[in-house]
């Protein structure tokens, strides 16, 4: 994430180039550039919410499985090069925080509309489950920030 300035953690160097606006194709354009070259120990891929937020509603299923091919891609890059590929869940999106939100949402829920933080949650979740199984299964490290960061309102 671009606005993290990290430089070390637990003694290790970082190096983020992250870009904010990014999808994940954008992330595997880059990836030999950015990770690869400097021949890092590890790299944390995290990211695929641009892909959800830069979609058109008709398009959105075929964009994240082409997301989740792009994060295979990276993992089998990262270990084609030695390079330890560690994977991260996304957080999802908060909830209306005044009263007047509030009640709008509860009345759009009430009249059966789906806000847009609802359908935004509901593919970051799914996405992230499928990480979660997807990192289980090909023994990848795991940063579960849903889990431990997102609003469990949201």
């Amino acid at each position: 994430m671009r606005g993290w300035n990290l430089r070390e953690i637990a003694g290790k160097s970082v190096i983020n180039k992250g870009v904010n606006g990014d999808q994940t194709l954008d992330m595997l354009i880059r990836f030999n550039r950015d990770v690869i070259e400097e021949k890092p120990q590890a790299v944390l891929i995290w990211g695929f919410i641009n892909d959800i937020f830069c979609s058109e509603k008709n398009d959105l299923l075929k964009i994240l499985d082409a997301s989740r091919e792009n994060l295979k891609k990276m993992v089998f890059i990262s270990r084609e090069h030695s390079v330890q590929p560690v994977l991260a869940t996304e957080i999802t999106i908060c909830g209306p925080k005044g009263y007047k939100e509030a009640a709008v949402a509860f009345l759009g829920k009430f009249i059966g509309k789906k806000s847009y933080q609802d359908y935004v949650n509901k593919h970051v979740r799914n996405v992230n489950l499928w990480i979660r199984k997807y990192a289980k299964e090909n023994r990848i490290i795991l940063l579960d920030f849903e889990a431990v960061l997102s609003d469990k309102m949201s």
